[in-house]
């Protein structure tokens, strides 16, 4: 049939195209987009007649990977000072404190209420969207006025709160109170009134060798059954896991850093209209003016995407199965742990991880992951960045700050 003869000559055509990418040694971008179409008349039962079928290909730039950077980020050293082991403490006395909902509002309570829109006269707006609940958890909105202005309130008591006095950027206000930006916008800007709906407190668990081997059970410390956990042993026990994770995010920012480095110094030339039309006739979803919008994060993606093609070159980096299971055990390790409040049953861990590993997604992802670290260590040490000490609450901040630039 017609149809099946189609299918035939563009199979043939397709395997040929390859072919020749393969012979020449091209090293396309996308893929290769027809500049005409076949018509029916055109299928030749028999064979017999020539046909011509022109592609359009997206050839990648030529470039030498660079290893050498101006301007490169700093590597940060962090310590831990006191402020921020105080306060990851703090986190541990919340965990083992005892909770209690009282009936009025005062200094460190977590509050929850809805602030409910008013008309002109004051009155309660009807309707979808006229009411936003809003947390007010002093331990991430660090505004003493907001807090004192709702000191002594009762359950179900309104109070009037100028939203502004904790942000009047809307996005930031979101971010703080969790909640949409739309939402931030109309408290903003819009007259309502906030009744207090929920007061939890917590006694903070008291500092003494009980709570230091709760701590110790949570986080899977090996001590024995009679030995002593004095405050000295404990603080330094926990300072070397928080030190832990501060590296690995020390390591994660200044890779993040690198790599924007990298990719600026790398101003590589793409064929911008053929990508374009490659990336519209495969991302069915969106339309000419999203990819138009995103284009410019699509290029620093490919960019950073054929320069770590070169380095790995360059440096033979190559990536062991142990090295994948290695970080597979590392993720799930930790999300299992944050689900189960420390503790992880190894037996569990090793099913999910039996599980998972049977995912070529997951398995591809992690190769990727593990991959990319490998190309930017390597590059690191090939660079020898300069080191400065840093504290740990200064280091939260940057990190913070990188997190939000990268939104």
């Amino acid at each position: 049939s017609t149809h099946d003869v189609g299918n035939i000559g563009s199979s043939i055509v397709s395997h040929q195209l390859y072919d020749y990418i393969k012979d020449e040694e091209l090293d396309v971008l996308g893929e290769p987009l027809p500049k005409s179409q076949m018509k029916e008349e055109d299928f030749d039962l028999s064979f017999s007649k020539e046909l011509e079928f022109i592609f359009e290909l997206g050839l990648a730039p030529e470039f030498d990977a660079k290893t050498a950077y101006d301007n490169l980020p700093t590597r940060y050293d962090v310590q831990i000072d006191d402020a921020y082991l105080n306060k990851e403490i703090g986190i541990f006395q919340d965990q083992f404190g005892e909770s209690s909902q009282p009936e009025a509002a005062a200094e460190g309570d977590i509050l929850m209420g809805k602030a409910v829109f008013l008309d002109e006269e004051g009155n309660p707006l009807e309707g979808e969207g006229n009411e936003v609940y809003v947390p007010f958890n002093p331990n991430r909105l660090e505004n003493e006025e907001i807090f004192k202005s709702l000191h002594g309130v009762k359950i179900d008591e309104e109070v009037d709160i100028d939203y502004a006095i904790i942000s009047d950027d809307p996005a930031k206000l979101a971010e703080l109170l969790f909640i949409e930006e739309d939402q931030a916008t109309k408290l903003l800007n819009e007259k309502n009134r906030f009744q207090l709906k929920r007061i939890n407190r917590v006694e903070k668990a008291e500092i003494n060798e009980a709570f230091f081997k709760k701590v110790a059970d949570a986080l899977q410390w090996e001590i024995a059954e009679d030995q002593e956990l004095t405050e000295e042993d404990f603080n330094e026990r926990l300072k070397e896991r928080l030190l832990d994770s501060l590296e690995r995010n020390a390591r994660v920012l200044f890779h993040n850093k690198l790599t924007d480095t990298v990719i600026e110094a790398h101003q590589l030339e793409f064929p911008d209209a053929f990508l374009k039309d490659w990336l519209v006739r495969t991302n069915e979803n969106k339309d000419e003016a999203q990819i138009e919008e995103e284009y410019p994060e699509f290029t620093r993606s490919l960019t950073w995407t054929l320069v770590e093609g070169k380095l790995i070159e360059k440096f033979e980096v190559k990536v062991e199965e142990e090295e994948i299971e290695e970080r597979l055990k590392s993720n799930l390790l930790g999300n299992l742990a944050m689900q189960s409040g420390g503790n992880v049953d190894p037996a569990m861990l090793e099913a999910y991880m039996n599980y998972a590993k049977q995912d070529q997604n997951t398995m591809q992802q992690m190769f990727r992951q593990a991959l990319s670290e490998k190309v930017l260590a390597t590059l690191e040490e090939e660079i020898n960045p300069s080191r400065e000490p840093i504290d740990a609450t200064a280091f939260m901040e940057l990190i913070e700050e990188d997190r939000k630039g990268r939104k």
